[in-house]
């Protein structure tokens, strides 16, 4: 699964209101595609970004698929 194909426009990915104003209009299913790519295209700055192990720079794969597994919870739960 790619980003374009999920309603991204790849030249506006670094425009933290355009990527906030997408997620927040994407169905569940959207969502969990889109976790699915990050799994899938796991990379190091994905890995920086989503903090799964405090202890480790990059975190495991292990840890980072749990982390954007429950990365819309936490977004929830700061919300309140």
């Amino acid at each position: 699964m790619r980003f374009p194909v999920l309603g991204f426009d790849l030249k506006l990915l670094g425009s933290q209101k355009y990527v906030s104003d997408k997620l927040k209009n994407f169905s569940p299913e959207q969502l969990e595609k889109l976790k699915e790519a990050f799994v899938k295209n796991d990379h190091p700055r994905f890995r920086k970004e989503i903090a799964a192990n405090h202890h480790m720079p990059y975190g495991t794969t292990t840890a980072f698929a749990e982390g954007v597994k429950n990365a819309n919870n936490r977004e929830n739960s700061e919300a309140r």
